[in-house]
C-alpha cells in the first residue's frame, strides 16, 4: 500500500516539472522575440551603468597644478676650479633662508650665496660647500685649508673664464660674516665648516679663502 502511493505521487511529480520546463521554454522564446523587435540603434543613455562604475577615457579630466616656474639662476653653466687643490665643481644657487643661506642640498656642489656678487660685475662672489657630505665622505671643500697663497680659482661660464688668485687664508667664527661683505674690487670668497665638536655636534670654526681677480 505504501509503496502504490508513493508510485502515485512520483508519476504527479513529473507532471508537474514537464510542465513547469514547458512554461519556462515558453517565456524564454517569447522574452527574445520581445527583444528582437527592439531597435537595434538603442540609445546608451538608456543602459544603467550606476552598478559598476567604470573610470571612462571620455570623463574630464582632474584640474593638475602647472609647475611653478623656477627663478633664473645667474649661476646656469658656471663651473669652479681650484686646481692646486683638486675642486671641480659646478655652481649652484644657495638662496637666502631667513637670516641665513640653505646649503643643506649642495651635496657636491659649490653654492653661490643669494645677494652676493657674481662674474659680470665688480663686488664679493662667495662660494660655499661642505667639508662632509652626510655619509661621512669628504665633502667638495674639504681640502680649501690645502691652498696657498697665489694658486688661481677659476670660474667658468659661457665659454668665459674668469681668474683669480688666493691672497689670504684664514678661520673666522662661525657666526662672522664679515668674510662675506661686499666689496668694490672684484673678489672670490670662498668659505667652509671645519674643527668639528663631536660632543656639541657643530663646527667650531669656518675656513674662509680670499682671492682678487686676475685682470
Amino acid at each position: 500500500m505504501y509503496r502504490s502511493r508513493r508510485s502515485g505521487s512520483a508519476f504527479s511529480l513529473t507532471l508537474v516539472i514537464l510542465f513547469g520546463m514547458i512554461a519556462g521554454i515558453g517565456y524564454l522564446i517569447h522574452d527574445n522575440w520581445g527583444a528582437g523587435s527592439s531597435p537595434s540603434n538603442a540609445s546608451l543613455s538608456d543602459v544603467n551603468f550606476t552598478q559598476t562604475p567604470v573610470a571612462s577615457a571620455s570623463a574630464t579630466p582632474q584640474t593638475v597644478a602647472a609647475a611653478p616656474s623656477l627663478p633664473y639662476e645667474i649661476t646656469n653653466g658656471a663651473i669652479f676650479y681650484a686646481p692646486t687643490a683638486g675642486i671641480h665643481t659646478h655652481i649652484v644657487q644657495s638662496y637666502l633662508n631667513g637670516t641665513s643661506w640653505d646649503v643643506n642640498d649642495l651635496g657636491t656642489y659649490a653654492g653661490h650665496l643669494q645677494g652676493t656678487a657674481w662674474v659680470n660685475e665688480p663686488g664679493n662672489i662667495v662660494l660655499a660647500g661642505h667639508a662632509e657630505v652626510f655619509d661621512g665622505g669628504q665633502g667638495i671643500f674639504s681640502s680649501l685649508d690645502e691652498l696657498l697663497v697665489g694658486d688661481p680659482l677659476i670660474i667658468t661660464q659661457d665659454g668665459q673664464e674668469y681668474l683669480y688668485n688666493v691672497v689670504e687664508i684664514k678661520k673666522v667664527d662661525p657666526d662672522d660674516l664679515t668674510p662675506f661683505y661686499p666689496e668694490d674690487n672684484p673678489r672670490l670668497t670662498l668659505t667652509t665648516c671645519t674643527d668639528y665638536d663631536f660632543l656639541l655636534n657643530t663646527y667650531r670654526e669656518r675656513v674662509v679663502v680670499i682671492a682678487e681677480r686676475n685682470v
